[in-house]
């Protein structure tokens, strides 16, 4: 019982106190918040912009990339000790795109591979699908890809979390606390020459 307990708040933890109106539940949703058209750019350079915002919010030895024509599957590792509990994962953003006529379809998911516990461990798996992380992640690519003038940086993002009353811990995976990179400048911006 006291290892279920503690797997419990361990979980909760991690995923703290995600509304429903903070996560990706439907079809609808999943298409509007994180997949993205871009025209005027290449699908390579839509890709290099993805992975440059991921590299920004950690350590490159940090994460793990397993690359397609199509896009990458990136991992972060991370572990997290707390007196009474820990825990450790992965996270994976599976980045997609496609030619579509003239246009560079991208889309993401993230989820998480988090084992915790305090005397055994459990394993759950946890989607990451956040519209507040999809949005602040399309952000960054857009600023990278030159679409935007400013980089939001994670303060600002938090702020704009808070006043959506929701958890900053949305946020997870690009300003969460294992996040190393979160006071890191911006990737440089990619210049939007189709090669």
């Amino acid at each position: 019982m006291r290892k279920l307990l503690m797997g419990a708040f361990a979980a909760l933890l991690l995923t703290g106190c995600v509304t429903t109106q903070d996560k990706i539940v439907s079809r609808d949703q999943f298409l509007a918040e994180a997949t993205r058209s871009y025209t005027g750019v290449s699908k390579e350079q839509v890709i290099r912009a993805a992975q440059a915002v991921l590299l920004q919010s950690d350590d490159a030895d940090d994460w793990d990339f397993g690359y397609t024509t199509n896009g990458f599957t990136g991992t972060r590792k991370y572990f997290v000790y707390a007196v009474i509990a820990a825990t450790s994962g992965r996270e994976k953003w599976e980045f997609n795109t496609e030619q579509v006529g003239g246009a560079v379809q991208a889309s993401l998911t993230v989820s998480d591979l988090a084992n915790v516990g305090t005397y055994g461990t459990s394993v759950v798996e946890i989607n990451l699908n956040r519209i507040l992380l999809q949005r602040l992640f399309w952000k960054r690519v857009d600023y990278v890809l030159g679409r935007r003038p400013d980089w939001v940086s994670c303060d600002e993002a938090m702020a704009e979390a808070q006043a959506a009353k929701a958890d900053p811990e949305v946020l997870s995976g690009l300003c969460g606390f294992t996040s190393e990179g979160k006071k890191n400048p911006p990737p440089q911006r990619i210049v939007n020459v189709t090669s």
